[in-house]
């Protein structure tokens, strides 16, 4: 490499270093009174400013409230949580639980339990699509896996999209415009 070519680019290095946006800085910490072990998905519920954690390790849905920076509620009884969504206009949560294969509704305000779709062996990933108003969880093993389609509104279980041939790990829901 001639010089002029390692200037040039050391040049362009420097040039894209200074356009990095700054570092995150940590601003504050929520505790997590008694839970152990590794948490997994996040969902947030910009409106109230709550923040929904699949505390994996504990078998819990944590309920942090961020503009008070304190945990508001744990949720107890799951099996493995995974994927965590909050669906704000029916202010419900949604919970994927790998270890019983379960995807369940809570209610946003009393965390009660409302649904619970199983046959969902080791659920992960949740996505909401709001054009369709639907839910696609994830699933399956090593062999075989699918998607599970949950009606948001009638909270009804019309269909599975596809099976597959592995569990599929991540998914996008593709926005229209």
């Amino acid at each position: 490499m001639n010089w002029f070519a390692l200037l040039s680019l050391c040049s362009a290095a420097a040039c894209l270093r200074a356009q990095e946006p700054a570092t995150l800085k940590l601003s504050s910490t929520i505790a997590l009174p008694g839970v152990k072990g590794r948490i997994d998905h996040l969902a947030i519920d910009a409106k109230g400013n709550r923040l929904f954690v699949a505390a994996l390790g504990n078998n819990t849905l944590e309920v942090l409230d961020l503009a008070m920076g304190k945990s508001l509620k744990s949720v107890a009884g799951l099996r493995k949580p995974q994927g965590v969504l909050y669906l704000a206009a029916p202010n419900r949560i949604g919970v994927a639980n790998g270890d019983d294969g379960t995807f369940k509704l809570f209610d946003g305000a009393s965390y009660e339990s409302l649904k619970n779709f199983g046959s969902l062996g080791d659920a992960d990933n949740v996505r909401y699509d709001p054009a369709e108003k639907r839910v696609y969880v994830a699933y399956g093993g090593d062999q075989e896996g699918g998607m599970a389609v949950v009606d948001a509104t009638s909270m009804k279980r019309p269909d599975d999209v596809a099976k597959l041939d592995a569990h599929p790990e991540s998914f996008q829901i593709a926005v229209s415009r």
